[in-house]
C-alpha cells in the first residue's frame, strides 16, 4: 500500500499534497489558532467516503500553561466531544433513578471530594487550568460555555470514580449489607443506606451493558523489526465513549517546562493526554491498560496520590529509563488496579508494572524479548487485586494476550509499521481461530490504536473514519523536541482484509450492533447482526460470534424459530468452540429445545453434561479469588431443569457469555 509523505508548513498558509491516484486518502493542514505561542493545527484526510479532521497540538510551559492553552485551542471540541457522553452517562443513570436522582449526585461528589483531597496540587490546577482555558475561547468568542468547572472536574475524576463504583457493584452482588456499610463509612450521612441500595440494584440492571476492559499493547523490540526500531502498539477499548471519542483525535507534542519533551495521543477534553499513550524524547513509550478491582481506595492522604493517566504522564515528562519510570510508580498512591507497559527504545527493554492501591510489583520485565498486554494481572502477588466479571471475561482477555504473543513470536525479523497496523486489527482467537470479534485483539468497543515507534520520534494514530477504530486509516506524525513541532508524513491503513473487503465492513455493521445492545435497543441489534453476517457471507464467511450473539439475542426477543437454525449449526460446529463456549451452546441449545417443546430424555442429560462442564472449569480456574458466575450457572440450569418457562439471562455482548 501507498506511504503517502507530506510536508507542515509552520505558517498559516494553506498547503496541500495529493498522491497519484484520485482513490488514496489525501491530505490538507493548516495551522488555525494560537494561544499564547501555542499552537493547534487541524488536518484533513479525505477518503473516498469521508472527510475527517485530526488536531495537532504543540504545548509548552508550565503544567497550568499547557492545559490553560489546551482549554483554549480545543474548546468547541471539548464542548461537544468526549466529556459531554461521559457526563451523559452519568445523567442517563439518574434519570433511571427517577426521585432517587439527588442520591447518586450525594454519592459522586462525596467520591469527587475524597479523591480531589487525595491528589497531588498539580492534579488540581490541571483541572482548573483547562476549565479556565476553555471558558476563556467561549468568552473571547461572545458565547457563554456550556460545562461549568464542577463537569469538567466530574469528568476527569469519572475514570477511578468508574472504577470504584464498579468494584463496589461486585462486592454488592454478593453482600449488599457490605457495600452499604462501605458507602455509609465513606460518605456518611450524605447518602441514605436505602438510597444507596437503590443506586446499586439499579446498576445491576444495567451491568450487561459492557463494563469489562479490552485494551491490547504490545512491544517488538528493534532486534526483530525490520529497519531495527522498537515499535510499541496499543488498541483504546471504552465502551462508554464509543459515540464521541473520534469527533476529535488530538496528536500532542508537549514540552513541560524542566522537564522531558513527549509526544501522546487522545482525544478533546482529555485532562492528562500522556495517560493514554506516548513516548518522550528519551525513547520511553507507555500504554495503560485498566482492571477491575474491588479492592479500591477513594481516600489518601492529603496531596500524597495521582489519577492513574496523570501518573503515567509523570512517566513521559520525568523518566529516561525503566528504573526511573518504577522509581516514579512508587513514589505516588493510585486508587484501584492498572498496569502500564514500558518500553525503551534505546536499550530493546520492555515491562509490565501491576498496580493497585495496595501494591505496586513489576510483573514481568526483559531486554530483546517481545512482550503483549491485555486486562489481567500476572504477578502471583497481585492477584487478589482484581477480578473477572464472568468466566467469558477469563478467557477473553486470556486470549488476547495469547495471542498477541504468538503474533510477536512468528513476526521476529520480519515487523514493520504494517504488520503492526494488521496485527493491532487482528481478528483470531487465541482457542478457536478467525472470529469477527469477542476474544480478538480488536473488541467492538475499540476507539483508538496508536503505534508508537520512539528511535524514529513517529507517532502514528488511527483517526476513526471507521469502526472499530483499528480498521481507520492511520495519520503518522514525526516530532521536532528541539522546535516543539509536530510534522504529519503520512496516511496508511492496515491491509489484512484486502482479499475479503465484505468480511471487514461486516465489522463496522456488528460495531452499530453493539452499541445498539448497549443502549438496549435490542431490535435494532438484531438488525445490524442480520446484516453482518450477510455481508460476511458475501466472502464466504460464517462467522459464529455473529450467530451466537444473533441467536441469544432472538431468545431474549421469544424468536425461538429465527433462532433454531442459528444454534444447530453451532451444535453441529461445538469442537470448534472452547470448552466453555461449548457448555454455553449446548446449555442454550437446549433452553430453546425446552421453548420449542421438545420432550425428551436428552434434555436431562445436556443439563446434566453441563452442570458437570462447569464443574470442572471450576476446579480447573488457576485464581484464587474463585470462578466467577459457575456457581451462579449451576443454579440457573437447576431453575431450567425444574421449569422450562424460567427466564433466560441477558447477553454479554462483548465476551458472547
Amino acid at each position: 500500500m501507498l506511504l503517502t509523505v507530506f510536508t507542515l508548513s509552520c505558517t498559516h498558509q494553506k498547503f496541500h499534497r495529493y498522491p497519484a491516484s484520485s482513490t488514496e486518502p489525501k491530505l490538507n493542514c493548516q495551522e488555525v489558532l494560537t494561544f499564547q505561542g501555542m499552537k493547534r493545527k487541524d488536518c484533513v484526510i479525505e477518503t473516498l467516503k469521508t472527510n475527517k479532521t485530526v488536531h495537532l497540538l504543540e504545548l509548552q510551559g508550565t503544567l497550568p500553561d499547557i492545559h490553560l492553552a489546551q482549554g483554549y485551542l480545543m474548546s468547541e471540541e471539548i464542548e461537544n466531544g468526549a466529556i459531554n457522553e461521559m457526563l451523559e452517562n452519568f445523567n442517563k443513570f439518574k434519570r433511571k433513578l427517577g426521585k432517587y436522582d439527588w442520591a447518586f449526585d450525594a454519592l459522586l461528589g462525596c467520591y469527587v471530594g475524597r479523591l480531589e483531597r487525595s491528589v497531588t496540587p498539580e492534579v488540581r490546577e490541571a483541572i482548573k487550568s483547562l476549565h479556565e482555558g476553555y471558558a476563556k475561547r467561549y468568552s473571547d468568542l461572545g458565547k457563554k460555555n456550556r460545562w461549568s468547572y464542577e463537569d469538567i472536574r466530574l469528568g476527569t475524576y469519572g475514570i477511578e470514580i468508574g472504577n470504584i463504583l464498579y468494584g463496589q457493584l461486585h462486592t454488592f452482588e454478593k453482600s449488599p449489607l457490605k457495600t452499604i456499610l462501605d458507602v455509609t463509612a465513606s460518605c456518611g450521612g450524605k447518602v441514605s443506606q436505602a438510597a444507596i441500595r437503590r443506586i446499586f440494584n439499579a446498576m445491576i440492571g444495567t451491568s450487561h451493558s459492557d463494563k469489562k476492559m479490552g485494551c491490547v499493547g504490545m512491544v517488538m523490540p528493534g532486534k526483530f523489526t525490520t529497519d531495527g526500531h522498537l515499535i510499541h502498539g496499543r488498541n483504546l477499548d471504552q465502551t462508554p465513549l464509543m459515540e464521541t471519542w473520534a469527533k476529535a483525535p488530538v496528536m500532542y507534542t508537549i514540552h513541560e517546562t524542566n522537564h522531558i519533551p513527549y509526544v501522546a495521543v487522545g482525544t478533546a477534553g482529555l485532562i492528562f493526554p500522556g495517560g493514554i499513550s506516548g513516548f518522550n524524547q528519551s525513547g520511553i513509550s507507555v500504554s495503560l491498560h485498566q482492571m477491575n478491582t474491588d479492592r479500591f481506595v477513594s481516600k489518601h492522604k492529603k496531596n500524597s496520590a495521582a489519577l492513574m493517566p496523570f501518573l503515567q504522564q509523570k512517566i513521559l515528562r520525568q523518566a529516561h529509563s525503566i528504573d526511573e519510570a518504577v522509581n516514579i510508580i512508587h513514589s505516588i498512591k493510585s486508587f484501584s488496579s492498572w498496569s502500564i507497559l514500558i518500553s525503551d527504545a534505546k536499550t530493546g527493554e520492555a515491562a509490565s508494572f501491576e498496580l493497585s492501591a495496595h501494591k505496586k510489583v513489576v510483573a514481568r520485565r526483559s531486554t530483546n524479548k517481545p512482550m503483549s498486554q491485555s486486562n489481567h494481572f500476572l504477578s502471583p502477588d497481585m492477584q487478589r487485586e482484581h477480578f473477572h466479571s464472568n468466566y467469558s471475561s477469563y478467557i477473553e482477555t486470556e486470549s488476547r494476550l495469547l495471542q498477541m504473543a504468538k503474533e510477536l513470536e512468528s513476526a521476529k525479523g520480519k515487523a514493520d509499521l504494517t504488520w503492526a497496523m494488521n496485527t493491532m486489527a487482528g481478528h483470531i482467537d487465541f482457542f478457536e481461530g478467525e472470529r469477527s470479534f469477542g476474544r480478538t485483539a480488536v473488541k467492538a468497543s475499540n476507539i483508538m490504536t496508536s503505534i508508537a515507534i520512539a528511535g524514529k520520534n513517529e507517532m502514528w494514530m488511527t483517526i476513526g473514519d471507521k469502526k472499530p477504530a483499528a480498521h481507520s486509516h492511520y495519520l503518522g506524525i514525526q516530532a521536532d523536541f528541539e522546535n516543539n513541532v509536530i510534522t504529519p508524513i503520512g496516511i496508511k491503513k492496515n491491509n489484512a482484509f484486502e482479499s475479503r473487503p465484505h468480511f471487514e465492513k461486516s465489522f463496522a455493521l456488528y460495531v452499530e450492533a453493539y452499541y445498539a445492545h448497549t443502549q438496549s435497543d435490542r431490535k435494532l441489534a438484531i438488525t445490524k447482526l442480520q446484516e453482518a453476517i450477510k455481508m460476511a457471507q458475501i466472502d464466504e464467511v460464517d462467522d459464529l460470534t455473529y450467530q451466537y450473539n444473533l441467536s441469544r439475542l432472538l431468545m431474549l426477543e421469544k424468536r425461538f424459530e429465527e433462532a433454531r437454525p442459528l444454534m444447530e449449526n453451532m451444535v453441529k460446529r461445538i469442537l470448534e468452540f472452547h470448552p466453555y463456549q461449548q457448555v454455553l451452546v449446548t446449555m442454550f441449545h437446549q433452553k430453546l429445545r425446552d421453548h420449542l417443546g421438545f420432550k425428551d430424555a436428552k434434555r436431562v442429560e445436556n443439563y446434566e453434561l453441563v452442570k458437570e462442564k462447569l464443574l470442572k472449569l471450576k476446579k480447573d480456574f488457576p485464581f484464587k479469588h474463585g470462578a466467577p458466575n459457575i456457581d451462579d450457572k449451576i443454579k440457573m440450569i437447576s431453575k431450567w431443569q425444574e421449569n422450562s418457562e424460567e427466564l433466560i439471562p441477558g447477553l454479554d455482548f462483548a465476551v458472547l457469555d
